[in-house]
């Protein structure tokens, strides 16, 4: 499912180039996911365009993912967590999964984060990651 996502969020941010084309294959592939694997969960992913990896703020970029790092509700530590976001997550529960990407091609990149989450207190869970992201 999680393949999914990006492959939507790919085909929106680099509309018209080749980066927009899904990267599972064909459609057939896709076709497979079944209504329940959508409907457990809600998919939430957004981003914003970044540096390429041959850019200097690629380092930078890569330390900032680390730092807000990644979460899994079935993994322990996510209230004690160093990132003010994940233990906000965690905390409140406001997500099954949370992680932070940082997808870089030679001249553009991807930052964001993709989160898995029950459809209740998605306001909640967005407000976290967003105030994450422009603080």
């Amino acid at each position: 499912m999680e393949e999914v996502i990006f492959d939507r969020l790919h085909e929106t941010a680099f509309r018209g180039t080749s980066l927009a084309r899904p990267i599972l294959g064909s459609v057939e592939n896709i076709k497979s996911i079944t209504r329940q694997d959508i409907v457990d969960y809600a998919h939430i992913a957004f981003a914003f365009p970044t540096a390429g990896w041959t850019d200097p703020d690629a380092f930078p970029l890569m330390v900032i993912q680390t730092l807000m790092g990644a979460w899994d509700k079935s993994a322990t530590g996510g209230k004690h967590s160093s990132s003010y976001m994940i233990e906000q997550i965690a905390s409140n529960h406001l997500a099954h999964s949370v992680q932070t990407f940082n997808t870089q091609y030679s001249d553009i990149g991807l930052f964001g984060i993709y989160a898995t989450a029950d459809a209740v207190g998605l306001n909640d869970l967005m407000y976290v990651m967003t105030q994450q992201t422009t603080r």
